[in-house]
């Protein structure tokens, strides 16, 4: 019956063990793996004579070899009982395909991390004696059921390895899996209103009402309840009858399945015909997709796999080619040791500092980065905790402050037991993985692991008849072993309560070696890493310019779109001894996209680069039927600014027109084979424009009916490429980004002592301290007392349009269009000329509002400023309020250099906290203020940090001086 068993594939055995069984195949190769694993691990690149020699020196001790070979038997006994070898041989053969064509394989995922079989074939690459791993997570011999390995490739590599498993296994046993799309309460109640009476901008009103809960908005049954999530949904519904009957109808569709689509992993192999079992059909692409559903799939007793293209894995990948390629050497690779987790502190650091875009599993929400930041994650373990952390569970529960606390060593805690200290040590004494609720069971319970599996299952399923009969196994087996019943009890209970949010510690641990790596290569390699994740994002605008501003703060810098460098993707370009560039994506220009890009390159790198607008025309709109709106947007992003000589844009835009005209009617007359009596010349020559936008060249041949504002082909650049020619402009100063940075803040703030209560807390602690860190805590409220006084952040930018507005007499409002990196800002700067000098009052009515009819000398000029944001109770926003701000040609720095270590260093704060004595808030005279900038030299790079900390143009170089005598290197340096 197809309903009794799962149908495996049947594994072809290699020509020289066509004698063997299927055990004993997968038991040869386990052990081979295992002893290759261990030798590339323990020796690495050490000749084996000398590793006695290399194990003394580095004080390592040589590891117990025999309780990884028990493991293995043990597992290996398990699997072959459960009648499971095929199955990882299948695994293990697609797995070997990818890793021997160079596709990138995750290093694991979900429990199957927890197998020492899987690490020995080379399935996951997580050591799961060295993390704790446990193999009853992933297979429980006590609980026969199919394994489930799913496993990550690159993007491009997924459909490699399951065209590889469709000619191997054949096209009629292979298929992806289908999923529905449900209709949501959001979307239905849109649908269900456009058929009502009712208007579309309240049903959007309403929609907007239904809140979002675990990734799926409330049903609407819940939402018209007493104790609706919105009253104001439910007083809609019940008083406006037109309402009332969309929702009642709306309720009757809701869930209903809506639309069809291929699952993102899902992939089914069969050992039969799969058309004999299920029905089949096709997809958008054309491959062969199951009409059933994933769960109906796998009661029909068909073997489910699930591929997952991950777009990390890519830009690993793509990382990893950009750095061979660079040094024409394989100096990196995807096996490389490096690209193990290990102590590197340059990658720790940058995750201390919140630097997470692009990092995998870091940088999908916003509160993530405050919590990497306060965490300070300086292990592997710890960037596991934070994964298992940061889920609704533990958010809810409040583990998150209650693990900070501990890991700083705020709090003292003590362990339940001491018998729990091995287990629970690694997460500080908090209960967070489904492993440790195994060991738990294990250790006080004496359960078996297999038995300590089946004991988890039931706490976090709530079963509660099985959970009196677990309770009555826990505590017998407890008292057997000397506990307490009091304790013993207590102990229960209290892993009953953190069951609920315990996770898969195989899992956690697996991606965190992910999330390790592209923390690494952005750490070490920033040019390649960037131009990785800029490709890797290629269509979303949104995050091309979030991504750019940050690798500006890395010291890359992207350059303007040009037609004839730039390629489908960002790439590399050749670099300077200070500064990096990459080239600009053709791909993420807006109407362009990566089709049509692929198109202009081809043609490009086939018959050589374009020399003009009309070959450009010619080549692209005649040749390949590319339309006008492509060619617009060639032109509005700049990149045929350097295509021959140099034109204004506004020229080429109202010519675009006419010129295809005429190429159109010199085709034509080309096709008939007449001689061509037009003539193009008149393209080259410039095209004059007078104020009433009607003028002729010297030829009077066409005319140019109106010249655009440059501020409007400003903004349609900004929608084209998420950047203008004003980003560009900015991201040429580099020096001055790299000091002075954009809106974004960054702050420089003592790493200990940040929380006070904390630290009164370890005052009243010990009396033996006490002296001590009394004086620390008072020394760090008096000199953070300045410090908080202000929210000041420094800018570089170029001011689009000032507006003026008379407050009262002597007052006035200038509204600030400025634009830096980062984007478009809007900045408030209010003048009071009662408390200002003469001079001062000259010099701002010089700057913003001279005579009338001349434009302010400052619209169109790079500036410096600092200023705070204000949150707008009346409008619930937050404005940005312009303190000061000058030309960048006048801007000036103090830059202090220190090391590593006296960034750490709390003294070292305190110092230089102590010698700054102005603000921002507390600014005495006119003169403008200088920042305090530090440069942190390390072995291998500098960095620059921006801190709050400023002075006055008349006392910055005092300060110097002062710091000079005190033993640090400092200097004071113009910006431009």
């Amino acid at each position: 019956s197809i309903w009794s068993e799962v149908k495996i594939p049947k594994f072809e055995m290699p020509k020289n063990f066509q004698d063997f069984t299927f055990d004993d195949f997968m038991k040869v190769l386990s052990f081979e793996g295992l002893f290759c694993r261990l030798n590339d691990r323990f020796y690495n690149a050490f000749e084996l004579e000398k590793r006695e020699t290399f194990l003394r020196q580095s004080n390592i001790i040589l590891p117990d070899y025999q309780r990884y070979y028990d493991r293995l038997n043990y597992e290996l006994e398990a699997i072959c009982f459960m009648g499971f070898s095929t199955y990882f041989l299948v695994v293990w053969d697609y797995i070997n395909f990818a890793r021997k064509n160079f596709i990138p394989v995750g290093p694991g995922r979900g429990s199957a991390a927890g197998s020492l079989v899987a690490y020995s074939l080379g399935i996951t690459n997580i050591d799961p004696i060295e993390h704790g791993l446990l193999f009853e997570r992933f297979l429980n011999p006590s609980r026969k059921s199919m394994p489930d390995i799913d496993t990550d490739f690159s993007i491009d590599g997924r459909e490699m390895v399951i065209e590889y498993v469709s000619m191997k296994y054949g096209h009629e046993r292979v298929a992806q899996i289908a999923t529905f799309n449900k209709l949501t309460s959001k979307a239905i109640l849109k649908d269900m209103g456009r058929s009502g009476q009712v208007s579309g901008s309240l049903l959007e009103k309403m929609s907007g009402m239904i809140p979002i809960t675990r990734g799926k908005p409330v049903s609407l049954n819940l939402m018209i309840l007493e104790n609706s999530p919105s009253i104001d949904f439910r007083q809609l519904y019940l008083k406006n009858s037109p309402i009332k009957d969309i929702i009642d109808k709306s309720i009757r569709f809701e869930g209903m399945v809506k639309t069809t689509a291929v699952h993102a992993a899902g992939i089914v192999i069969s050992s039969i015909k799969l058309d004999e079992i299920v029905p089949l059909t096709r997809g958008t692409k054309g491959e062969i997709v199951t009409q059933y559903p994933m769960e109906n799939v796998e009661l029909l007793g068909l073997l489910k796999m699930d591929f997952l293209g991950l777009k990390n894995l890519s830009m690993i990948e793509t990382v990893v080619n950009f750095v061979n390629f660079k040094f024409r050497n394989s100096v990196l690779s995807l096996e490389a040791d490096c690209l193990r987790p290990h102590f590197d502190s340059n990658t720790y650091n940058l995750l201390a500092r919140g630097e997470l875009e692009g990092i995998f599993q870091l940088d999908a929400s916003p509160g993530m980065k405050e919590v990497v930041s306060d965490i300070r994650p300086n292990s592997i373990q710890d960037i596991s905790s934070i994964l298992a952390l940061y889920r609704p569970g533990p958010l809810d529960a409040g583990l998150i402050p209650q693990f900070l606390t501990r890991k700083r060593e705020t709090v003292f805690f003590r362990y339940h037991l001491m018998e729990l200290k091995p287990i629970l040590s690694e997460t500080y004494g908090i209960l967070l993985y489904q492993e440790q609720i195994m060991k738990v069971a294990q250790e006080m319970g004496g359960y078996s692991l297999d038995q300590a599996d089946l004991l988890r299952r039931a706490m976090g399923k709530k079963k509660l008849t099985e959970m009196q009969m677990q309770k009555k196994t826990f505590l017998d087996g407890c008292l057997n072993n000397s506990f307490e019943k009091n304790s013993s009890v207590e102990l229960f209970y209290q892993v009953v309560g953190f069951a609920e949010y315990c996770f898969n510690k195989s899992h956690s641990t697996a991606y965190a070696f992910t999330t390790y790596q592209t923390a690494w290569l952005k750490s070490h390699w920033p040019v390649e890493f960037f131009s990785s994740l800029l490709s890797a994002n290629l269509g979303d605008t949104e995050k091309i310019e979030k991504f750019v501003f940050q690798a500006a703060t890395f010291g890359v810098f992207v350059n303007q779109p040009c037609l004839n460098t730039s390629d489908v993707f960002f790439f590399p370009e050749i670099l300077s001894e200070k500064q990096s560039f990459l080239s600009f994506g053709l791909g993420s220009i807006n109407n362009i996209g990566e089709a049509v890009a692929v198109v202009i390159v081809t043609e490009r790198k086939v018959n050589g680069i374009y020399e003009s607008l009309t070959d450009i025309i010619e080549r692209l709109t005649f040749e390949h039927f590319l339309g006008k709106k492509t060619i617009e947007s060639l032109i509005l992003c700049g990149s045929i600014d350097k295509v021959g000589k140099k034109k204004n844009r506004n020229k080429l835009i109202s010519n675009l027109d006419q010129i295809i005209k005429w190429l159109g009617k010199k085709q034509k007359s080309q096709s008939r084979s007449q001689t061509s009596l037009l003539d193009l010349n008149w393209i080259s020559e410039p095209i004059t424009f007078t104020r009433k936008g009607l003028s002729e060249n010297k030829k009077g041949k066409y005319q140019a009916e109106k010249e655009s504002k440059e501020s409007e082909l400003q903004i349609l650049e900004k929608e084209l490429t998420s950047l203008s020619d004003i980003n560009f402009s900015l991201l040429e100063e580099a020096e001055s980004i790299l000091l002075a940075g954009s809106f974004f803040p960054q702050e420089f703030i003592p790493i200990y002592f940040q929380n006070l209560e904390a630290a009164q807390y370890y005052e009243n602690f010990s009396l033996k301290k006490k002296t001590k860190i009394h004086l620390g805590v008072r020394e760090n409220q008096l000199i953070n007392q300045l410090y908080n006084e202000t929210k000041h952040i420094w800018f570089i930018g170029i001011i689009l349009e000032i507006q003026k507005y008379n407050i009262s007499g002597t007052r006035i409002m200038l509204k600030l269009f400025i634009e830096d990196i980062s984007g478009l800002k809007i900045g408030l700067r209010f003048i009071d000329f009662r408390e200002m000098a003469t001079t001062k009052q000259v010099e701002i009515q010089s700057k913003f509002f001279p005579s009338s009819g001349v434009n302010s000398i400052m619209i169109g000029k790079k500036v410096y400023g600092y200023g705070f944001f204000q949150e707008d109770v009346n409008q619930e926003t937050t404005r940005l309020v312009i303190s000061d701000l000058i030309c960048l040609s006048e801007g000036k720095v103090v830059i202090l250099t220190l090391n590593p270590v006296q960034v750490n260093n709390n003294s070292i704060h305190s110092l230089i906290k102590t010698v700054v004595s102005n603000s921002p808030s507390d600014r005495k005279d006119d003169s403008f203020l200088v920042p305090i900038l530090l440069n942190v030299e390390g072995e291998k790079r500098s960095e620059i940090i921006r801190t709050r900390f400023c002075i006055t143009t008349k006392l910055a170089k005092i300060n110097v001086e002062k710091f000079k005598k005190l033993g640090f290197r400092c200097g004071l340096f113009k910006l431009n």
